[in-house]
């Protein structure tokens, strides 16, 4: 087929006669297709060698037609899917069932409850019924394959025993052979068909009562659990059983106005609308209701007044709990922060915590009984208590069998250890080479035997008590058997390989697994915030083969919100609707979930390899027209958005401007959150050019308003909306600069203490200053710097200021290093410009600098300039030393904070009130000071709670932020008074 692709094009007379085969190719590439639309012609060219362009394709789609026609093939549906992807559905729907649907399908395998061997089920039932079970992988494809129900009736029907696709009519019996062989050999399908075998063995039949099976009611069970809240107490809750997407339609109506309370106690806090929203939802609940109802109690009451139609009905009346006066669970793991009520299976050993109304278990223990108990805490209307599993008295409490006849019925408690394979097989048997070593490993007290088998024959064997491993130098087939006595608890059959002859061991060029995040329809695009939260993203762990036992461990920043998971196997998926994404938004600071910041997903796999994702936050696009009464007003691409208006002068929400006030327009986005960065400030009517601010009556510490008192999130809100805002004149521009200074001063003044406003005020003299006169106060304080020194008491005359002249004079005779304004020592080598100067002020040819003073005067001068006076205020005082030596010259923000970053750790003590800073946060403080602007997409007030408990860091962050400015006006002095000298 390649060959003939390269001799002749698609358009040539051999191919319209002789497209059969290559309409096979084309759908043995979509039965393995698993990818979005724009996948499968990249695949199709690679495996033909022939690049399908848009001619091509509509060729292709064209013979499909002809060929369904004239042959009896299929026609593609009508559904969205199909109608976006149209070319490439005619080669998939010929693939009856492509890979990209099985892991959805299985899914619905697992839950199917259906007698496929009953001759009067129709395939629409079939269908319908696998249509109703909600999965946690789906796709748009899969619902288009449902469109087909005799085919995937059929299929289900041949997997689970009924009539075979062939006996049906449907397909040849070698094709069919080959489809069901292929989808058995799928991992997820193979255990699910084992499932629905291993429920139909079980269940309890009674033939001669078919009509009472029939009218008998489904029973579907939720489950406690104990779960760890954010303050480390315990609560106590409950979980729905799956609830079917069916149920949900049918009372999503009613959800919020009905008050559901448990088992229809009076007194129990109803259920969150949310509960019934989920697949699995959840809600917290009082034990107290708990013990007093039962494991028959219906979960649901008064369902009769209900308007839902009948299905619904039926769904809720068939909900029950395990209710009991008394509850066990596992304890709680330290990496887990949950633990699942003890179901139908009891331990015999260990410990075990047990829920019981407070008191009750202390008023049933007998006095004389002093086997092991500790009490664990308490949830609402209970406590948990801890015992051995094996304590007698306990287990009479729970109703569970003695622990002697339980541990007599029960099998030996043990797990196979065993490494990631090489390869795995066509018979699906893993394989390994003949360095690896597999085992097993024993709980508890009894022993089971280790037997090694090649076909019949039994190789080794071996008693077991704790752990035993075999590496096997053979190459062949195994099985490794679990056996005590002659029972037979467990068999794992594997493959030997060489490891020198057989080509398997290769060093690997990179990680074997890797991570794919997508979207739940759109595959791999760009992401989003929203993607995120309203759980529309699928994580894929894909691996180059099986492995298992891999800990992944996801991040999401800013926030550091982690949450690690076990992953039994790869590949595998944890879909959108995983608890792994609750579990990370909840960790998010509200901070960060109420700011437009963009969000990065990291997934990092045993350590060995870390894949990102950046989720970009959806920003609101605007600008700003004026209406019939001249004010502004805010549009968008969806049209007006609400606009709130504050006045500048007094900081107040106002209806309407008054004339000669500057007022600040925000725009409201369709979720009430005011638009900081994209706000207008304007003046009606005639106004001074710049109108003072009403400064408050108090700075509170805190992040919150106390009532006419502005606390620091609404100063740094008003403070971010005038430094980005735009200006409808120039008077408007100039309130909003000032406005803008005043509030950032009231920024400091929260975190700083007004200390430090006050020495900053002062420093305005210093900040305007020309450095040379700087330098010449200092210079006039060293008697010994002007030589040659006079003799007795006589004093030598120079002026206390200089004049322009020799201002741009002694400018230009002062070291370049100087200019560069920070504080460090000076080596001076050149003096002649500086004597010349000096020469030339006093008109003495013999004076002269001392070369040992002159960088004393130099340094004195620089700490001033650089905010020596300032940097005492820092805390402790001695660190500042260190911060007025740091160059500004061609440093950058994010260099800053990494200096910064290192200061606090080197200088700053921990003790009460100092926090943890990130890189980030540190970089966010100063763009806040020093550029605004930057902090549309970043989550800035987590950053304002941290400075108002920690002040050093508050200080030192301000006082950098005042050298970079400082820098700015000195290098623009420079140049001007230096030029290109």
């Amino acid at each position: 087929m390649c060959s003939g692709l390269q001799c002749k094009p698609l358009d040539s007379f051999d191919w319209q006669t002789a497209h059969l085969p290559l309409l096979v190719c084309a759908v043995e590439v979509g039965y393995n297709y698993e990818g979005n639309g724009t996948d499968f012609w990249p695949s199709l060219s690679t495996t033909l060698g022939h690049d399908f362009g848009v001619d091509d394709r509509n060729r292709l789609s064209k013979w499909f037609a002809k060929a369904s026609e004239n042959y009896g093939g299929v026609t593609p549906g009508t559904s969205d899917w199909e109608q976006a992807f149209c070319h490439i559905a005619w080669p998939i729907t010929h693939a009856v069932a492509a890979k990209d649907i099985r892991r959805p399908f299985a899914d619905c395998l697992r839950r199917f409850r259906r007698d496929v061997t009953n001759e009067a089920l129709k395939d629409e039932t079939i269908v319908a019924d696998l249509a109703k079970i909600s999965t946690p992988v789906g796709s748009r494809r899969f619902r288009t394959w449902m469109d087909r129900p005799a085919v995937v009736a059929g299929i289900v029907r041949d997997l689970l025993g009924g009539k075979p696709l062939d006996d049906a009519g449907l397909f040849s019996k070698s094709f069919r052979d080959r489809l069901i062989e292929d989808l058995r050999n799928e991992p997820e399908i193979r255990r699910a068909v084992r499932q629905v075998e291993t429920g139909r063995k079980t269940k309890p039949r009674n033939l001669g009562e078919k009509n009472e099976t029939k009218n008998a009611v489904e029973v579907r069970c939720g489950e406690f659990f104990l779960r760890q809240d954010e303050n480390g107490g315990i609560e106590f809750c409950g979980e729905m059983p799956e609830l079917p997407k069916s149920v949900q339609r049918s009372i999503k109506p009613i959800r919020g106005r009905w008050k559901v309370r448990p088992w229809g106690f009076a007194g129990a806090s109803p259920l969150p609308s949310d509960c019934l929203r989920s697949t699995r939802g959840y809600f917290r609940v009082s034990f107290s209701y708990v013990a007093r109802a039962n494991g028959e109690t219906p979960f649901f009451t008064g369902t009769e007044d209900v308007s839902v139609d009948q299905d619904a009905k039926r769904w809720l009346e068939s909900v029950r709990f395990p209710a009991a006066e008394m509850l066990a669970f596992p304890p709680m793991d330290p990496s887990d922060d949950t633990s699942h009520c003890f179901g139908s299976r009891t331990p015999h050993r260990g410990k075990i915590w047990v829920l019981a109304r407070r008191g009750d278990v202390q008023s049933r223990r007998s006095e004389e009984d002093e086997s092991y108990f500790r009490h664990i805490g308490t949830v609402d209307g209970g406590e948990i208590l801890e015992f051995e599993a094996d304590n007698a008295e306990v287990r009479q409490w729970l109703g569970w069998p003695p622990a002697s006849v339980a541990s007599e019925k029960a099998g030996p408690s043990f797990v196979w250890l065993r490494p990631s394979p090489i390869s795995i097989d066509h018979k699906n048997q893993p394989v390994y080479t003949t360095d690896d070593e597999l085992g097993v490993s024993v709980a508890g007290d009894q022993q089971v035997q280790l037997v090694l088998r090649k076909g019949a024959k039994e190789v080794a064997s071996e008693m077991v008590s704790s752990v035993a491993m075999l590496s096997i130098d053979t190459k062949g087939t195994y099985e490794l058997v679990v056996r005590q006595g002659d029972t037979e608890f467990d068999s794992f059959p594997f493959v030997i390989v060489d490891d020198k002859g057989d080509g398997f061991i290769e060093p690997d060029p990179e990680t074997p697994w890797h991570a794919v995040l997508s979207h739940v329809d759109a595959g791999e695009i760009e992401l989003s915030r929203k993607d995120l939260f309203n759980h529309r993203l699928n994580l894929d762990i894909n691996g180059d083969r099986g492995i298992e036992n891999l800990v992944a461990k996801l991040t999401l920043s800013p926030g550091e919100a982690v949450v690690a998971i076990q992953l039994a196997r790869i590949p595998t998926r944890l879909p959108a609707n995983h608890k792994v994404w609750d579990e990370l938004v909840e960790q998010l600071p509200t901070s960060v979930l109420k700011s437009p910041c963009d969000l990065t997903l990291s997934v990092e796999i045993e350590g060995l390899s870390h894949d990102a994702w950046l989720l970009e936050a959806d920003l609101q696009k605007l600008w700003w027209e004026d209406d019939e009464d001249g004010l502004p007003i805010a549009v968008s691409d969806s049209g007006p958005l609400e606009v709130r208006r504050h006045c500048v002068i007094k900081g107040v929400c106002i209806d309407e401007p008054t004339e000669g006030d500057p007022f600040l327009s925000v725009a409201i986005d369709g979720d009430g959150n005011e638009l900081h960065f994209d706000a207008q400030v304007g003046v009606v009517g005639d106004s001074r050019l710049r109108r003072e601010f009403l400064t408050p009556k108090r700075f509170l510490r805190q992040m919150d308003d106390i009532g006419d008192n502005a606390g620091l999130r609404s100063i740094a809100q008003r403070y971010l909306q005038l430094a980005s805002a735009t200006s409808s004149s120039i008077t408007a521009e100039v309130n909003r600069i000032g406005a803008t200074q005043t509030l950032r001063d009231w920024i400091l003044n929260c975190v700083c203490g007004p200390n430090w406003i006050h020495k900053q005020r002062e420093m305005s003299e210093i900040e305007s200053a020309n450095p040379v006169e700087i330098w010449w106060e200092c210079q006039q304080n060293l008697v010994s710097l002007i030589l040659p020194e006079l003799d007795g008491d006589d004093e030598r005359m120079l002026p206390d200021r200089l004049g322009e002249e020799q201002l741009d004079k002694f400018s230009k005779a002062l070291p370049r290093l100087w200019w560069e304004l920070h504080q460090s020592t000076f080596e001076v080598n050149e003096t002649e410009p500086i004597n010349n100067a000096l020469q030339e002020l006093t008109g003495d040819t013999d004076l002269y600098v001392d070369e040992d003073y002159l960088p004393k005067s130099l340094m004195q001068a620089s700490e001033i300039l650089c905010g020596g006076d300032l940097a005492e205020l820092l805390i402790p005082s001695s660190s500042g030393d260190v911060l007025l030596k740091w160059p500004m010259q061609d440093t950058t923000i994010s260099e800053l904070a990494s200096e910064l970053s290192q200061w606090s750790r080197d200088e700053l003590e921990r003790g009460r009130g100092r926090q943890t800073w990130s890189m980030d946060e540190l970089q966010d403080y100063l763009n806040l000071l020093l550029y605004p602007e930057r902090l549309r997409k970043r989550p800035w007030e987590s950053m304002l709670e941290k400075l108002l408990q920690d002040r050093p860091v508050a200080r030192g962050g301000a006082f950098v932020a005042w050298r970079v400015q400082q820098h700015s006006r000195l290098t623009a002095t420079s140049k001007e008074k230096r030029g290109k000298v």
